[in-house]
């Protein structure tokens, strides 16, 4: 999180309030068979006021009919339909709100004063109530500026076409629009 600067340690302003955080930890299976720990700390969203903390929280979420004509589409056509997990996905957005979080338990730093600082988050972290919006936000900007569509009738399926370059996927396009 130090390295890709999600937040800034400072003390608490005046009228403001900090969330708190948790570790979510949990054992995963290595490539050997053996333990493998995991923590990740996750703002407790529970806790944020709408229209202090965040404005807009929704983020869409891919209807199981547009997968399945997707798939469908996808073998009729012989094609290989492939899927990807982004790494870190919500700490990629900066923030348009300031949220102030306390820091991480068994990671606190005191100031000069010794008075402790509190997390500045600069950039969504798990648990916020618009970290889906922010990173759906990101990955739209990215996406259609490389030449992808929205679809109308699925705000989470981006459609680009490779073949004719105009980033129109015709049929494809139609059958997920109606």
């Amino acid at each position: 999180m130090s390295k890709m600067n999600v937040y800034e340690l400072v003390p608490l302003p005046e009228n403001c309030r900090a969330i708190g955080c948790c570790w979510v930890v949990e054992i995963k299976e290595d490539l050997k068979g053996g333990p493998m720990f995991k923590a990740h700390l996750v703002a407790q969203g529970f806790s944020q006021v709408p229209g202090v903390d965040f404005g807009k929280n929704f983020a869409p979420v891919t209807k199981s009919v547009s997968i399945h004509v997707l798939a469908a589409y996808c073998a009729m056509h012989n094609w290989e339909l492939d899927c990807f997990d982004a790494k870190r996905a919500f700490l990629w957005e900066k923030l348009q709100e300031d949220v102030y979080m306390r820091q991480p338990p068994g990671f606190e730093h005191l100031n000069s004063d010794s008075v402790c600082l509190i997390c500045h988050l600069l950039s969504s972290l798990y648990g916020l109530k618009q970290a889906a919006y922010d990173w759906y936000e990101l990955l739209c900007k990215v996406l259609t500026s490389l030449g992808f569509l929205c679809c109308e009738a699925d705000y989470a399926i981006l459609i680009f076409d490779h073949i004719n370059g105009e980033g129109v996927a015709g049929d494809l396009y139609h059958s997920l629009a109606h």
